[in-house]
């Protein structure tokens, strides 16, 4: 009897351990999931921005959350997990952002004038934020080959951000082509080795001239090599 009860009692301990490690996974999304009910980082609707996935918060249960990307794709995220990630929260105080759009220039370009364009194209750009702070422009670098220049402008969300850096792009694009300013990029000179003019023998590549193209006088001497300076000591001896 004794022997029965031991057996019992050791099975029971067997399926407890093994039950605890199954439903660790579970009762931890649960444990976060009651968090993110209580403390309410994310809310259903919410813009967020998840390891770089933009989309919106579309359920949140006990277990998991639903994020629609802006590509229409499900995101489901166990809640343990969540709990663990840095999310950007777009709706969470205001969904307003500050806009910030790179461009280049030449460095023979007029800045006023490169400047002046893109500000009048901004201002009829449909997804600004009208009653937001006007967008300015500002010189941030000189790279190797142009003048790099930022645009800052308010939109009312980060997709009316993305609608209006895509419309800048069109709009700056063909304002300049029509205005003659330059979008510059990098230029790169290649040489073939095959087309270089070759050495003559004895001389280096970096002492070698034409003997038509050297000055009036000028001798051009070979360079001495051990068996030559040999002969000349045994000349002057």
């Amino acid at each position: 009897m004794q022997t029965l009860m031991g057996g019992l009692v050791a099975g029971a301990s067997i399926t407890a351990v093994v039950l605890g490690f199954a439903a660790k996974s579970t009762l931890a999304n649960l444990v976060a999931g009651l968090g993110i009910s209580i403390y309410r980082p994310i809310r259903i609707d919410d813009t967020v921005t998840i390891e770089g996935e933009y989309g919106y918060i579309e359920d949140i249960t006990l277990r998991h959350t639903i994020v629609r990307t802006w590509e229409n794709k499900r995101l489901v995220i166990p809640n343990e997990k969540l709990d663990n990630m840095s999310i950007i929260n777009h709706s969470l105080v205001e969904e307003g952002i500050l806009n910030t759009i790179e461009l280049k220039v030449s460095y023979d370009t007029d800045l006023d004038l490169a400047r002046s364009l893109i500000m009048e194209e901004v201002m009829a750009c449909p997804h600004r934020d009208p009653e937001a702070q006007d967008p300015w422009v500002r010189v941030i670098g000189h790279l190797e080959y142009a003048i790099e220049l930022r645009l800052y402008m308010w939109c009312t969300s980060q997709d009316q951000a993305w609608q209006a850096k895509w419309w800048i792009f069109e709009m700056v694009k063909k304002r300049f082509c029509a205005e003659g300013v330059e979008i510059p990029v990098p230029y790169r000179t290649l040489v073939y080795k095959k087309d270089m003019p070759k050495p003559r023998r004895g001389e280096h590549d970096f002492t070698y001239k034409r003997r038509d193209s050297l000055p009036p006088g000028y001798v051009m001497h070979k360079p001495q090599t051990p068996r030559n300076r040999k002969k000349k000591r045994l000349v002057q001896k």
